[in-house]
This record gives C-alpha cells, structure tokens and sequence, in this order.
C-alpha cells in the first residue's frame, strides 16, 4: 500500500487538489490512501500519527507546505523513519522558501531522509539544489478532460473576466474589484465574475462592489465543484490572478487548458512556466495596471486571439497522462529498491 500524507478535502469543496488526484490515478482505495480527509486539524494530526505508526505500507507520500503543517509532516516522518517506510517528500507553495532561514533545520530533516524529492516549482527545485538538495522536477497535471478546449473569436470593448482563488488576503480579490471599477470609468461594460471559497474576505468585498456601484456587474458564485469550474471560463474572456505568491499556478494552467488567457502578477512559478505577452500577460499587482492591460488587450484582437492559441498550447506540457506514468514509475522503483 501507499499512504498519502496530507490534507485532501475534495469531499467538502469538490475539487482535488494535485496529490489526490495523482493518487487516485495510482490505484484505488486497497493500494492507496489518503491521510487525512478530515476537516479538523486535531483530527487530521490524529489520524496522520495513527496511520504512522501501525498502518502497513510499501511506500508513503508527503506534502510538505512552509505552515505549521510542516511541524505534523516532520513528526510522520521521523516514524516512517523508524518504521524503515521510505517516502517520497512533495514541495509545495512558494513560501517554502521564505521559510527556509526560520526552519531550515525540520526543511533539511524531512528531505534528506527522504526516498526521493520532487516539486511541481522549478522555483523551488532551483532554490534548493542551491542549497546542496537533490530535487526533480514534475509538475502538477491538468485534467485535460474536466476542461475541454473553447474556440475563441474575438474579444470585445465589454470584456467578461473571470477571477478563480479563495478569497483570502494573498491572493488579493481587492485588485479585481477595483481594476473592474477602473474600467467603468473609462467607460467599459465589463463584468467581473468571482469564484472561489471563503476564508474571510467575501463579505468584505461585497461592500466594496456596493460602495464602488458595481453591484450589477459582478457575480459572487462562491465554492465551485472542480467539474462545473469550466463553464465560467468558457463564458469568460480573460482570468484576472491577482495573487501575491504562486508555486505551480493550476487555476492559470487549468484556465489556458481551455483556451481562456490570463492577466497575472509575476510571481512564484508563473515566469517559469508561461512567457509574457506570449502565452501569458503579466502585470504589476496594483488594480490600474490589471485595467491598463485589459484596455490594451481589448483593442487588440489578434493579440489575444494568438494568446489564446499560445496558452492552450502551452498547457499541453501539463497533460495526465505523462505526468502519472512518471509516478508510477517512481512508487515501483522505490518499492523495489
């Protein structure tokens, strides 16, 4: 058996983040499982150290994140350690390496007892083989299926844009709102639709929709299943990510697998992956240069027409089914070995 190490809440939000998707390509629920589906973190640190210590397995997978988390991801592995269970540490979220000075020692415990180290970052794959780590690259996979391709033809002076993140303070939905109210000054009809968990924020931007008189050009969906998430980029014209930190950057990927482009804060993982004016259109993280971009993306039309090609195009590099194989090439070899 294989034991995923983690927090997996698809039962709660409908959608599967990247290692419960990997895991549920890898086997079903008699060769793999995850820990922990519960929403409590006393629950999830509970049956974490549970599954550790007696559960048997060939091989365990750990998410390792820059939170406190990590302090939980460490203790499952100094017991997979005395247990002789090899696992595999998986690198997530660009605050890994704002991190790294103030935990550099529990960082450096968990991947030098590691089996085997990858990161879906080649941010983070480059920070830390600087710091003498051996780190592979594999990025995170798209579900092609779940976001089928749209053919677009042109875009207009009322652009509908899309914003897909939590409402939390680092990915900044402030900047959404008031590019969208910019806009309305210079005399665009664009609408703005939101979609995306509450972890705090939401009320707060629906005054500010009402204090700016925006109130009939933005949608509030909320919480969305991962297999209803297409609908609102194939009625959409641009993604807005307006996000202060970014690893891989799915919502973008899974966007661009769709033919919808996206205007985006230069952070994280993003630079790596998609090319400025290209695939992609960077910008500063203030809402007047979100406007300015789309204002300049509106009376270009071929521009956007090719980045929607170009995007698409690049998300192919993200396809699921090469990125399971390697997985399943790397859990039979360090089953074996």
């Amino acid at each position: 058996m294989i034991v995923f190490f983690g927090t997996y809440l698809s039962k709660f939000n409908g959608t599967k983040g990247p290692s419960e998707f990997i895991a549920s390509e890898l086997g079903n629920a008699d060769y793999v499982r995850l820990v922990s589906k519960s929403k409590q973190p006393l629950i999830r640190l509970y049956q974490s150290l549970v599954v550790a210590l007696f559960q048997k397995m060939e091989l365990a997978v750990l998410d390792v994140y820059s939170t406190r988390v990590i302090y939980q991801t460490a203790i499952v592995a100094a017991i997979l350690k005395i247990r002789k269970i090899k696992y595999v540490s998986v690198l997530h979220g660009g605050g890994l390496i704002q991190a790294f000075p103030n935990r550099r020692k529990i960082i450096t415990y968990l991947l030098q007892q590691s089996a085997q180290v990858v990161t879906p970052s080649k941010m983070l794959q480059s920070f830390f083989k600087a710091q003498k780590f051996n780190i592979d690259y594999l990025p995170n996979p798209i579900q092609h299926r779940l976001f089928p391709y749209k053919q677009r033809d042109f875009i207009s002076n009322s652009p509908k844009l899309l914003w897909v993140r939590a409402f939390g303070e680092i990915y900044q939905p402030t900047i959404a709102i008031e590019a969208l109210h910019h806009l309305h000054q210079q005399q665009m009809n664009a609408t703005l639709t939101m979609v995306g968990p509450d972890l705090g924020l939401m009320a707060k931007m629906r005054i500010l929709v009402e204090q700016l008189g925006l109130t009939k050009f933005v949608s509030f969906v909320g919480q969305c299943p991962q297999d209803q998430l297409y609908t609102y980029m194939h009625q959409s014209d641009l993604l807005l990510n307006t996000t202060k930190y970014e690893s891989f950057g799915l919502a973008v990927a899974e966007a661009a697998a769709t033919g919808l482009p996206c205007i985006s804060t230069k952070v994280g993982e993003l630079p790596n992956i998609w090319i400025d004016n290209v695939s992609i259109f960077f910008v500063e993280a203030t809402p007047v240069a979100f406007s300015k971009k789309i204002i300049e993306i509106c009376s270009n039309n071929q521009m956007y027409l090719k980045t929607t090609s170009n995007c698409y195009q690049n998300s192919q590099l993200f396809a699921s089914s090469s990125i399971i194989a390697n997985w399943k090439n790397i859990t039979t070899t360090l089953k074996h070995n």
